[in-house]
């Protein structure tokens, strides 16, 4: 199954909400749209072999599968697409696999924005095999990623 939404975010989706009441006309909660399309995409993310989102919502998911330390390198594979010019993958410390980076580098040669800080997993051969394929980057931010070196 492969999800698909293409849509514009902005100010606009953000500030939309689903109110819902509980038969006495109180209001029982009020959940911002955008935090719902998140939390279902999140629950059922092993469904989807590929999911093409606009760059914002798909790191918006990315980093609620981080933060809620569900995020794999098999994950990743599934939001990438030669569509995708913002990769933000900060705060990331699970395991990378190397063949992970270089598909990475196959499939977004459109990235121009790749923020890997505090992946502390992430290594020289991962840059390497990711720079050797997809040569679009112009903003890179590795603070915080500890076993990169100058070489």
């Amino acid at each position: 199954m492969h999800l698909n939404l293409h849509c514009q975010l902005g100010h606009g989706i953000s500030g939309l909400s689903l109110n819902s009441s509980d038969g006495s006309g109180r209001s029982r909660a009020i959940i911002p749209l955008l935090d719902l399309c998140i939390k279902a995409i999140t629950t059922h993310l092993h469904t989807y072999q590929e999911i093409i989102l606009p760059d914002e919502l798909s790191n918006k998911v990315i980093h609620a599968l981080i933060r809620l330390r569900k995020f794999t390198d098999s994950d990743l594979a599934r939001f990438m697409h030669g569509d995708v010019h913002t990769l933000d993958l900060s705060g990331w410390d699970g395991r990378i696999n190397t063949k992970t980076f270089y598909n990475l580098g196959l499939t977004c040669k459109n990235v121009r924005t790749a923020i890997l800080k505090g992946c502390i997993l992430l290594t020289d051969k991962h840059l390497t095999d990711f720079f050797s394929l997809s040569n679009s980057v112009t903003m890179l931010d590795l603070s915080f990623a500890k076993r990169i070196t100058d070489e």
